[in-house]
């Protein structure tokens, strides 16, 4: 098997050997495999001082450790009973402890081996680590379910063995196997003080949070961090979008993908500056004017430790009342009673103009939500509206508390996410009729939930 790979350069040996190994010795074909198998060594000893060095450079620490080979020793007998473990549903003799998947694959089961420990990707499986004769690839001869390797052939048929049936026994080796080490983690989670899985968009994010403490934290890395936090494709530097597609948007740096539902934003020809944010999960509001049917929610840690709990403004147009706690007039506020009377008298307290809220006000209706964004939010707050319907894969939103240590003490921000639209429930019931006959009917219930303690109806906006 001869290689042209630039790397090991086993075609240079090849060439090197002369016309007697390749025209007149009878056994080339051993010598020329002796050659690729010691450049394949030394390929494999290479990738693994790679992967070793980028440990030490924290922009390209691999969120998985890769095995050049994993050897694994299975059984016939145990490989065989592996099928019977395995069932599709709606099979018969399902029993406690199957796997059970959806989804009837076109290949027939040949034998199923755990995984082991420890390990969670494989690409391919071989007979032999260095220069392989025989070779089972991911996706087309087995695939992983579970914590199983599921085989489509039958490796006792492909692999050597050894023994008599059923007691035969076969080694083969897993080529790139991938186990989590907890590289992130122990690396940069512990730095950062986040927690997150062993992923591209964890690491990209810690550093996004190492840079903002060591450089300090911009608009343009503040909009960066939360996309890296929701799976949201942003831009990093300047760049200029060549490609559009349905869920792909390909410029002149990169690519970027985005999720289901979501929509990009941009076209051919279009200038992208840093921070620019690609599809319409998120979006950054940093004017004046609030958008329509957007309500404000207030958390605990954005109010302060004085608070029992958050604050809902609803965007909609309410009648200005009396609050009998602070003596001066107030709207709609929906949270815990204690915490609505705390804002009313430090709102009251704060005020420069006394009569803020009656000039505000039009013939005794106001906004609240418009109110509190222009009046008390704006010019100090950056708002990002996330649609969680059309975000990608998120990291943990514990995360989020690590902001408020990046930015000055007197720059506020707020996460408002949404949540898709949810259908009125209905029940069926059963009527009796005059004449005793029975039927049934769909009656619509009334939505309601438990917002603070407060029983309210809740509006999709």
């Amino acid at each position: 098997m001869r290689t042209h790979n630039l790397i090991h350069r086993s075609d240079c040996l090849h060439a090197d050997a002369g016309t007697f190994y390749s025209n007149y010795y009878e056994d080339s074909e051993r010598i020329f495999s002796l050659f690729d198998s010691y450049c394949w060594t030394g390929q494999l000893l290479l990738e693994d001082a790679l992967d070793t060095a980028r440990l030490f450079y924290r922009h390209q620490i691999p969120p998985l450790h890769r095995d050049l080979f994993f050897p694994v020793t299975i059984t016939e007998q145990d490989y065989l009973e592996g099928r019977q473990r395995f069932f599709y549903y709606g099979d018969e003799g399902v029993r406690f402890g199957s796997l059970l998947q959806y989804g009837r694959h076109a290949h027939d089961i040949a034998g199923i081996v755990p995984l082991p420990s420890g390990i969670v990707d494989v690409d391919i499986c071989t007979d032999i680590p260095v220069d392989p004769s025989v070779v089972l690839l991911q996706g087309v001869d087995f695939e992983i379910r579970r914590d199983y390797l599921v085989f489509y052939r039958n490796l006792f048929d492909v692999f050597p063995s050894e023994g008599l049936t059923p007691n035969r026994t076969c080694t083969f080796y897993l080529r790139s196997a991938y186990s989590d080490r907890k590289y992130l983690q122990n690396r940069l989670g512990v730095l950062t003080r986040t927690h997150g899985q062993s992923t591209d968009a964890y690491r990209d994010f810690c550093n996004l949070i190492v840079d903002s403490i060591i450089e300090g934290t911009s608009a343009v890395r503040l909009v960066q961090i939360i996309c890296r936090l929701f799976g949201v494709p942003c831009t990093d530097e300047t760049e200029t979008v060549e490609v559009l597609d349905r869920d792909c948007l390909v410029t002149d740096k990169r690519v970027y993908f985005s999720a289901t539902d979501a929509n990009f934003l941009y076209k051919v020809g279009d200038t992208l500056l840093p921070g620019t944010v690609l599809t319409d999960a998120i979006s950054v509001i940093n004017h004046k004017r609030l958008p329509e049917s957007v309500p404000l929610f207030l958390e605990r840690r954005f109010l302060g430790s004085e608070y029992l709990a958050g604050l809902y403004f609803p965007n909609e147009v309410c009648r200005i009342t009396y609050n009998t706690v602070a003596s001066k007039l107030c709207f709609p506020i929906i949270g815990r009673q204690e915490d609505v009377d705390k804002f009313w008298q430090t709102f009251h307290e704060r005020a420069v103009d006394a009569d803020l809220l009656e000039q505000a006000s039009l013939g005794g209706w106001i906004n609240p939500a418009e109110f509190i964004y222009e009046n008390v939010l704006y010019p100090r707050v950056c708002l990002f509206l996330i649609d969680i319907n059309k975000t990608g894969e998120r990291l943990p939103l514990v995360n989020t508390k690590i902001l408020r240590s990046l930015l000055p003490p007197g720059v506020l921000f707020s996460l408002q996410m949404s949540m898709p639209p949810v259908p009125k429930p209905e029940v069926s019931i059963s009527v009796r009729g005059r004449a005793g006959q029975q039927g049934t009917g769909m009656i619509p219930l009334a939505a309601k939930v438990l917002v603070f303690g407060c029983e309210t109806s809740i509006r999709q906006c």
